[in-house]
């Protein structure tokens, strides 16, 4: 079996909490994974509740039991400032901006690992499956197949709070996709600078975008990515507090 790029991104928060439901999920669709991971030192608002303070220096026991590269970063005041100014303080783009730098380090772990692995540069059309760490399975019956294009985003929408789908507000998840490494690539390469110039053009159209998963939604369309939303996904975000933020 061709191995399976696995890419997490964002906060360390609840990895462990999260990660039975993710090694059930690696064991039914690979047997040959590897690991690009970025995540956060600390997470400022985080902090100031009380919650993960400081992220361990390594990913998860169980993950490290495979190939896997990893960075940690500290998000300090001044960076948390920069991306801010990048996006004009504007608090629903703010994790747009997040993403697209915290999965860019992540792709580039896993492209470096695949040069140490393979000697050669990740193909464009490897697949990838790119979750957040705090991401709970609800169940890993029926999970999608890999597409037989090249140019598919393959995730859901968040069902339980928006159950129907609104064309005029299309949005895509944020928390997981299993796409392909130009995919990624093209995503986390979009200048975040350009985001409200770019939605500004579909808001005239009749678009709402107003939140990060239409905000994604819309960088995809305009790169001619073919979204495809798979309703036997069900997902879950364990939250800081103990509990689960169902998402569909």
């Amino acid at each position: 079996m061709a191995p399976l790029v696995i890419l997490y991104s964002t906060a360390y928060r609840q990895w462990e909490k999260a990660l039975p439901t993710q090694l059930e999920l690696f064991n039914k669709i690979t047997d040959d994974p590897m690991f690009g991971i970025h995540y956060w030192t600390t997470v400022p608002w985080l902090q100031q509740m009380g919650y993960y303070a400081f992220a361990p220096s390594q990913p998860p026991e169980a993950i490290r039991k495979w190939p896997y590269k990893h960075t940690i970063t500290d998000q300090t005041k001044e960076f948390y400032e920069t991306i801010a100014r990048v996006v004009g303080y504007k608090k629903l783009v703010l994790p747009v901006a997040y993403f697209l730098f915290s999965t860019k380090i992540a792709l580039e772990n896993a492209e470096a690992l695949w040069r140490e692995r393979y000697g050669t540069e990740m193909p464009d059309d490897q697949p990838v499956l790119r979750i957040r760490p705090d991401l709970k399975f609800e169940t890993t019956d029926n999970f999608p197949v890999i597409p037989t294009s090249n140019n598919y985003y393959v995730s859901n929408w968040n069902r339980l709070h928006r159950p129907t789908w609104n064309p005029n507000a299309p949005e895509v998840g944020d928390v997981m996709c299993l796409t392909t490494k130009r995919i990624i690539k093209d995503l986390v390469n979009f200048n975040p600078e350009n985001l409200e110039a770019l939605t500004e053009k579909y808001r005239a159209r009749g678009r709402d975008v107003w939140f990060s998963e239409q905000y994604l939604w819309t960088i995809l369309e305009e790169n001619g990515v073919d979204v495809i939303q798979d309703e036997n996904i069900h997902l879950s975000i364990e939250t800081c507090d103990g509990g689960l933020n169902k998402l569909c």
